[in-house]
């Protein structure tokens, strides 16, 4: 379960920067505007975090779409070795 996400008027990144930015090394701060959400603001730590787990998982697509692919068509079969090599070329550095 998610924590509840703290809320800051977007007013306060000018007024009160310093507590803004410290709220947001805690988690997710939604900045609003005129009572809606017009922002989600992040630390850098885990705006890195996100990323990398989203690269994670997109790798780990492609590798289960290789594997589906290989299933469909047993004709077509690779190694570990070349598996690797298709995944490593679609890493992206950070």
């Amino acid at each position: 379960m998610h924590p509840l996400p703290q809320v800051a008027p977007i007013s306060d990144m000018r007024n009160h920067q310093v507590e803004v930015l410290s709220m947001a090394k805690k988690g997710p701060v939604m900045l609003t505007a005129r009572g809606r959400t017009a922002a989600v603001l992040l630390s850098a730590e885990k705006w890195n975090e996100i990323a990398a787990r989203l690269q994670q998982l997109e790798l780990l697509l492609e590798a289960k779409q290789i594997e589906a692919e290989i299933a469909n068509d047993p004709a077509r079969l690779i190694t570990d070795e070349e598996l690797e090599r298709q995944i490593a070329a679609k890493i992206v550095p950070l």
